[in-house]
């Protein structure tokens, strides 16, 4: 590799790692952990959560719909990394 060829590649990769740290946040540091859950809003559109337009939501209070949008987004996130993990294991199956 010539010396022009990996300056290049040295700078590209500090500007992309400078671009990755203003992008990114230290949940530890930069989240008040102290601060209570916000129940008086949905975390998902109501009209994409399962139970919408059942009877079991009709019967549901406000709160307990706000709290059950908050469990349906947890879950949908679960689900999302759980199948991230499982890309990344066929990933670095075929690489070795």
């Amino acid at each position: 590799m010539s010396t022009i060829t990996a300056t290049k590649t040295a700078t590209k990769a500090g500007r992309l790692t400078a671009a990755s740290a203003r992008n990114s946040y230290d949940p530890f540091t930069e989240i008040d952990w102290d601060r209570p859950l916000d129940d008086d809003h949905f975390h998902l559109p109501p009209e994409f959560l399962p139970l919408y337009g059942t009877p079991q939501w009709e019967a549901m209070s406000e709160r307990e719909r706000h709290a059950y949008s908050r469990h349906e987004c947890a879950s949908l996130c679960g689900a999302g990394i759980w199948f991230e993990n499982v890309l990344m294991q066929v990933l670095l199956r075929h690489l070795a």
